[in-house]
């Protein structure tokens, strides 16, 4: 081991202790300490026995490491049982309670087994309660909608015969407010998917009648086509793509209708 090692190792042993006593997130530069004092704990040496104190800077890395881990842990303990005991509570609004599942999620795969069994249990209680909840706000919504996506499905079926597309602004001018109240982007898409729910499977979207003439629907195509069981591309070139060749289909199907 030369002289110059010697001095590398020393130094490294001196930072690493130092930040050995700190309970706060390393920095980036000090990071690199560590993972410096890794690679030297793991250096070749000719054959020679690995410098003691180079081991102990291996040794020390490792703890700081695991000191991280654990407080990580200890943190995200603490903040799960808070969300829990708030979960617990009645009269929490449903959104907060979507908010704090939300976060509380992530919290516990950090806590692990750190949270008791009973812990665990009430986390596990609590999300099929919360999805029981949105099952039911989602057929309550459906059934409210299915009258206005008959209507809209009728204008889209309409449009398809005549050979040309539509926007959202213009169903609600040619259905009226009646028939298609003001709705949010939200629920535009909800009713778009009940749309299609009776087109056949080998048949393009009525939706995309819609869709390739309205931006902001445009934006969320991907989830309208996954509930009917198909993919659409990410990028904005392949989607218009995709979308113009799935309105000729349209007009091809329903024009023989």
């Amino acid at each position: 081991m030369s002289s110059k090692d010697s001095v590398a190792a020393r130094t490294l042993l001196d930072e690493v202790k130092r930040l050995a006593t700190f309970d706060e997130p390393l920095t980036e530069e000090e990071t690199e300490t560590l993972t410096a004092a890794g690679t030297l704990a793991f250096r070749p040496w000719g054959g020679s026995v690995v410098p003691q104190a180079t081991v102990s800077v291996f040794r020390l890395a490792e703890d700081s490491r695991a000191r991280e881990e654990r407080r990580e842990r200890r943190l995200a303990l603490a903040k799960a049982r808070g969300l829990i005991g708030r979960l617990r509570a009645n009269r929490v609004p449903a959104k907060e309670r979507g908010e704090l599942l939300a976060e509380l999620i992530p919290l516990t795969e950090t806590a692990g087994d750190w949270l008791s069994a009973q812990e665990r249990r009430d986390v596990k209680s609590l999300l099929e309660q919360a999805e029981r909840e949105a099952r039911t706000l989602r057929e309550e919504a459906d059934k409210a909608a299915a009258p206005v996506a008959l209507a809209v499905r009728g204008a889209l079926r309409k449009a398809a015969r005549e050979g040309r597309t539509t926007t959202w602004k213009q169903l609600e001018q040619q259905l009226g407010p009646a028939a298609l109240p003001r709705m949010g982007i939200a629920d535009q898409v909800r009713v778009l998917i009940l749309v299609d729910e009776a087109t056949a499977s080998d048949q393009a979207l009525l939706a995309s009648l819609v869709v390739v003439a309205d931006a902001p629907l445009r934006a969320h195509y991907q989830e309208i086509a996954a509930a009917q069981g198909l993919e659409a591309p990410q990028d904005e070139y392949e989607l218009r793509d995709v979308l113009d060749a799935d309105v000729q289909q349209v007009f091809s199907e329903w024009a023989r209708q």
